[in-house]
């Protein structure tokens, strides 16, 4: 029961930052957020990055997670970061 409740909430969350996201004009994308030195776009970046590598973990187990070999997560954190910066 409580799983179906915690996966309800996440649904609503994501919808909620999609009809968020939708309404940004490209300029706002630029817009800082709370996180020093990040803007939204860099924050859906990270969210996409991290959200694309837990579901490879998922996919494909405890190897995937032992070849990308985070040895330090904020190197790990900008990889995302910068992936999407400059993108439309």
């Amino acid at each position: 029961y409580r799983m179906r409740e915690i996966l309800s909430d996440l649904v609503a969350e994501q919808q909620q930052l999609d009809q968020f996201l939708q309404t940004l004009r490209d300029r706002q994308w630029a817009t800082p957020t709370p996180a020093h030195g990040w803007t939204i776009q860099d924050t859906v970046s990270h969210l996409a990055f991290t959200e694309d590598f837990a579901a490879e973990v998922l996919a494909e187990g405890e190897s995937r997670m032992k070849a990308e070999n985070v040895t330090d997560l904020d190197e790990w954190t900008a990889i995302g970061v910068a992936r999407g910066r400059g993108r439309p």
